[in-house]
């Protein structure tokens, strides 16, 4: 028994020894393993961090570097045309040459800025996808050879020294990219009007002509009964006096992105009033092709793009582009709801004649 005694007892003891011995040893050791660990770990982030700063700053040069040259070229590019050593063969009306045009006649217009030219080439603009009938399409209406329905281009071919520096360089890179193609469709043979008839007054480095052309472009309608025809976001005149010397108005209210594909029922639902009625037109690219077709068939149509916008921003007197709280109102519903707090809306309601 006392042999089996002092088995157990050796073998307890190496036991509780051994486990001694892995205390002593192993728990340090697992210590400073995994501290080296961390170690490790804290410098493979570290340089892993400091490649990607240096990656970052590598292709931020090379933005900065890219916009930089892109700049200097548009720069000469407008320095050779204003100082006449490249030929311009475009011509366009100012302002105050357009609006006078549109108050003294009864001519109609379609307006071309620089996303119509943009989808001529085949680029997707936020509200409308590019597609080739499209581009096909705007391109023959470019071209236009008729005097009876103007056709707008940007006044940019000239001179850019009366717009604001921001608005300078956003149209010196335009034309850098896209003089090409206002060369290659715009026609010979014509004097186009201006664009800016219905952006007039962000890009102006010199404001005070404001008044003049606002207070004009509002006799165009002066006592006319007119129909809107404009996105569920554009809301034109609701909150400002633009159409308050219109004898009438109502409106068409149209799908707010890739109008295009809704033409045939716009212009089912225009086709329902006389010709007596003047057709304000803010439905993007589409505008341009309803234009046409309501023109052909002896309607008066203006297509007056972003005009309220650009209003807002004169009544305002703002210094930069701002946004519109009417512009995240969408949809009946939502504009029911703003009616009940905003006379404005009831009345916007009460002119809208159709939902497409």
């Amino acid at each position: 028994m006392a042999a089996h005694g002092k088995s157990v007892c050796r073998l307890q003891g190496k036991a509780t020894c051994g486990t001694r011995f892995r205390k002593n040893v192993s728990g340090p050791g697992k210590s400073r393993i995994r501290k080296k660990k961390n170690q490790e770990r804290e410098e493979s982030e570290k340089e892993e961090s400091e490649k990607k700063n240096q990656e970052k700053e590598k292709s931020g040069n090379g933005t900065d570097m890219k916009r930089k040259i892109k700049d200097i070229l548009a720069a000469m590019a407008c320095f050779l045309y204003e100082k006449g050593i490249l030929h311009n063969r475009i011509q366009v009306h100012t302002i105050d040459e357009t609006i006078d045009e549109l108050l003294n006649t009864e001519k109609s217009m379609v307006r071309f800025g620089d996303g119509e030219i943009v989808m001529i080439k085949g680029v997707d603009l936020m509200l409308q996808k590019a597609a080739p009938e499209i581009g096909e399409g705007l391109a023959r209406i470019l071209a236009w050879p008729y005097d009876d329905l103007l056709v707008t281009i940007p006044g940019i071919f000239d001179t850019l020294s009366d717009h604001h520096k921001a608005s300078r360089q956003f149209w010196k890179d335009h034309l850098l990219f896209c003089r090409k193609t206002y060369e290659k469709y715009c026609n010979p043979d014509r004097i186009y009007y201006t664009t800016f008839v219905s952006r007039c007054y962000y890009f102006a480095a010199d404001r005070r002509n404001c008044d003049r052309w606002f207070a004009k472009i509002r006799k165009i309608w002066e006592n006319r009964d007119i129909v809107i025809v404009e996105g569920t976001k554009t809301h034109n005149g609701v909150g400002n006096d633009l159409f308050d010397s219109a004898g009438s108005v109502e409106r068409i209210i149209c799908p707010p992105k890739d109008a295009y594909g809704s033409l045939p029922k716009i212009t089912e639902a225009c086709m329902q009033y006389g010709t007596d009625r003047l057709f304000l037109l803010s439905v993007g690219v589409a505008a341009k092709f309803l234009a046409v077709t309501l023109f052909e068939k002896g309607y008066r149509v203006l297509d007056i793009g972003n005009l309220d916008l650009e209003y807002e921003w004169y009544v305002r007197q703002a210094a930069e582009k701002m946004p519109l709280e009417k512009h995240e109102i969408v949809g009946e519903a939502a504009n029911r709801e703003k009616a009940a707090q905003d006379k404005a809306y009831a009345h916007y309601l009460e002119q809208v004649k159709c939902w497409l």
